[in-house]
């Protein structure tokens, strides 16, 4: 190991002052390997991961992880995944799949609380956040969280519970990943009901707040369109669904990698540049006399291309994320 580490990276008479990972044909390696990686990276990132069932289910564990840890972070009790409305969202998001709409209310007219019906959970209050187009679940919470009235769900201390689902389909004419996020307060107390036709009744009297109003978030790349989140409130009482854990996927590294994408990325290719800066310093500051400025090129045109690359990570996408 120390004989490779000085062959590569010390410059010394044994290797003509010149270590080999500043040398161009290692260079040119290195470069066409970063470039050939962020290629199939970006072609898998926007093509391949929606179409995956695996990354779907993953993803979905991993944003219930997430609003929690954001909504203790700003001192808000964690919510329990309550199974009815995971429910409740996976007939959403198969729904906006199946019909080709992103939106609270579809094209036909069923609003959200359609689905709370259908699923049988009856609450105090509720919400729900729609993300589509995303492949990191940092992004999808980034984007909510910069949106004031997607904020405003994910941190209300009324809302006890959260169901969240994803479906994968086609968006705009490419595979994208559906995400439905909803949020519940169930009542306490069974009440009796006449009639079914009753209880809808009872329980949509009270208008939505969802806001119309577009804004265009600062960071277009995470929010393309910015539309206000749909929250509803009833006095209905009934029986609450039954909880359970959300899954515990999301603390493997596996699943990380695969939530995290960009971010696992971007970190491999900054400790590319970290290494070659090491080379770099040594190569300069080690027997000034006999550097060789062909070396420090090379080793400056890695550190380039591979800052290029995490500038298309961070900053291009072929189809940008949005929420509503």
């Amino acid at each position: 190991m120390i004989r490779f580490l000085k062959k590569y990276f010390i410059p010394h008479q044994d290797n003509d002052h010149k270590p080999h990972l500043l040398r161009w044909e290692t260079v040119l390696f290195i470069c066409s390997l970063v470039l050939l990686a962020e290629g199939i990276f970006l072609v898998g990132l926007q093509w391949v991961a929606p179409y995956s069932q695996l990354f779907g289910s993953i993803i979905a564990s991993t944003l219930v992880t997430a609003t929690d840890t954001t909504r203790v972070a700003n001192g808000v009790a964690a919510l329990a995944v309550n199974q009815t409305l995971e429910a409740a969202a996976q007939a959403k998001a198969d729904d906006m799949v199946k019909n080709g709409y992103f939106a609270h209310t579809s094209p036909s007219g069923v609003t959200p609380w359609h689905w709370f019906d259908q699923a049988g959970y009856r609450f105090v209050y509720a919400g729900e956040n729609l993300a589509v187009n995303f492949t990191d679940s940092k992004d999808v919470v980034d984007a909510w969280m910069n949106s004031p009235k997607h904020r405003a769900n994910i941190l209300d201390s009324h809302f006890t519970e959260i169901g969240i689902a994803t479906a994968q389909g086609m968006y705009d004419g490419h595979p994208a990943v559906y995400v439905v996020q909803m949020f519940g307060t169930p009542v306490k107390t069974s009440v009796a009901k006449t009639s079914s036709a009753q209880e809808h009744v009872s329980l949509f009297t009270s208008s939505s707040s969802v806001q119309q109003k577009e804004t265009v978030s600062s960071s277009p790349k995470e929010v393309a369109i910015v539309k206000g989140t749909t929250t509803q409130e009833t006095a209905e009482e009934t029986s609450t669904a039954p909880l359970k854990k959300s899954a515990s996927m999301e603390n493997g590294l596996f699943a990380f990698g695969i939530t995290h994408s960009r971010q696992v990325a971007n970190s491999v290719y900054y400790a590319i540049i970290a290494i070659f800066c090491a080379a770099l310093a040594l190569e300069v500051f080690i027997k000034l006399r006999t550097k060789h400025p062909k070396l420090v090129l090379g080793g400056l045109l890695v550190i380039i291309v591979v800052a290029i690359c995490i500038a298309l990570n961070q900053y291009f996408l072929l189809f940008p994320g949005m929420i509503l």
